[in-house]
């Protein structure tokens, strides 16, 4: 019969493995933690902190990016759920600011939140390294919607990665439950 273990402590594995890529210069700088039934066990950083520079820790605050996309999925299948939105309404129907239109892409009609979840609302890619709506207010990325939406698609035809999808979405999101969406899912969800 074999016995199989690791000869090296995992988080010495870990550590090569992950370390390579700052080494590879695949990336600036990282950190990583291992969690187990106490919290966390061990972690380590790798290459530089931002700009400033310094040794990232496991104090470190990163931009999630994307990450917060799974958040409003999950406050708007909540909100579902609740009787407080409607997945398969126009965007406009929450969000009146948003043009049912846009002229210069023809007539489509206003995705609906599912639309928008699934990635299939018909709008213009915008999957750029950062998302060029994160921490832009409400009010601001209404006023830039408000002349029209930009599409590559009809709703609901294609796949095509939006990070304005989900901001619309998440702002739908607010309005409907009447809170800031990031208050809501902390209470919530």
């Amino acid at each position: 019969m074999s016995r199989e273990y690791m000869t090296v402590p995992l988080p010495v594995e870990l550590d090569a493995l992950l370390g390579q890529y700052v080494a590879a210069e695949q990336a600036p700088g990282l950190v990583y933690g291992v969690f187990g039934p106490g919290g966390l066990e061990h972690s380590a950083g790798f290459g530089l902190a931002g700009d400033g520079g310094g040794l990232p820790d496991a104090d470190t605050v990163f931009p999630i990016a994307s990450i917060t996309k799974q958040f409003v999925a999950a406050g708007a299948l909540l909100a579902a759920e609740r009787g407080l939105v409607d997945l398969d309404a126009p965007i406009s129907a929450l969000l009146h600011d948003v043009p049912p239109t846009a002229e210069a892409a023809g007539t489509y009609p206003a995705p609906s939140i599912r639309q928008l979840l699934a990635m299939g609302g018909g709008l213009t890619e915008d999957n750029a390294w950062i998302d060029p709506f994160i921490d832009q207010p409400v009010a601001e990325l209404l006023a830039e919607v408000s002349p029209g939406l930009a599409y590559s698609n009809p709703p609901g035809v294609a796949f095509e990665y939006s990070n304005l999808g989900y901001a619309l979405v998440g702002a739908a999101l607010a309005r409907a439950v009447g809170d800031t969406l990031a208050d809501w899912l902390r209470t919530h969800l």
